[in-house]
């Protein structure tokens, strides 16, 4: 398995063709690192000539989506990879129409992977790219806005709200105040320092490298807004509309809320209140 790498390159998903020496036949495996345990769809079990002894299991199996998987047992295959010795490995037979798996231990057992700490291949940059972005560094920096403001209609009576502020368990309270501290520097949030009609509540999100992502839960303002009602394009119509471009680009919308700046009363609306170490009540809203 490769920890990181860095490239430019195509990566296409790896299938390798195991020979599955008792019934003389091959079957194309993917190969799945994040796999725990082999798969063998009932499809291609009940095509082997020479069908091994179908084992009750109690194991239980999800998919990546988070499916759960439909096991039938466990059967031991002898197979084969172009002229290794043959090896018996166990295969997880499960109703599905997905394509044979391979999992990392068999992968590596059978030497189709071998395991290397990182790997660093630097994408190098292209002139023309490097020459832009010292043309317009300025348009690299920071997190960027769109012209103009965007503005928050209420309707009519709309009662405004004072949500109390969310306890910070003890162990989060650093690492929240530190995310505070960035989305500040970078323009995102600023701090209120009079009162304000609206004031919401937060919930925070351990990402899966242990950051910590600020949710605002503005569940009673949802309720007040009056919203613009504006027709999705379809994707056909959009297609259509390209016709004869030459020039494509993709666009990284990733945190792209951001970039939309609420006129003054709208940033007002979403005041939100914190109570962390050494910071008590502080108001902080989206700038």
């Amino acid at each position: 398995m490769i920890e990181s790498i860095s490239t430019e390159e195509k990566v296409e998903i790896p299938y390798a063709l195991i020979k599955l020496t008792e019934n003389n036949s091959e079957l194309a495996f993917k190969i799945d690192t994040d796999a725990k345990a082999n798969i063998l769809p009932l499809k291609d079990f009940n095509k082997l000539a020479r069908k091994p002894a179908l084992l009750p299991t109690a194991d239980m199996l999800t998919s990546y989506t988070g499916e759960q998987l439909k096991v039938l047992g466990t059967a031991n295959l002898k197979v084969q990879y172009k002229n290794q010795t043959p090896q018996i490995h166990t295969f997880h037979v499960v109703c599905t129409d997905r394509a044979p798996i391979l999992s990392r231990q068999s992968s590596e057992r059978l030497q189709l992977i071998k395991f290397v700490l990182s790997v660093s291949k630097p994408a190098p940059i292209r002139p023309v790219i490097q020459k832009l972005l010292n043309e317009f560094s300025d348009v690299f920096k920071g997190i960027g806005t769109l012209p103009g403001t965007c503005k928050i209609y209420l309707k009519e009576g709309a009662i405004p709200t004072m949500q109390p502020p969310k306890r910070v368990p003890f162990a989060l309270q650093a690492k929240f105040k530190e995310e505070l501290d960035r989305l500040g520097s970078l323009g995102v949030i600023e701090k209120v320092t009079k009162p304000t009609q609206w004031v919401n509540s937060l919930f925070l999100l351990r990402k899966a490298d242990g950051s910590l992502r600020i949710c605002l839960d503005p569940v009673d303002l949802n309720r007040a807004i009056e919203r613009p009602h504006y027709p999705v394009p379809l994707f056909d119509e959009v297609a259509a509309k390209c016709k004869g471009a030459k020039k494509f680009f993709k666009m990284d919308a990733r945190n792209g809320y951001w970039s939309l700046v609420l006129d003054p009363p709208s940033s007002e609306m979403t005041t939100f209140n914190t109570i962390t170490a050494g910071i008590n009540g502080t108001d902080t809203h989206s700038d």
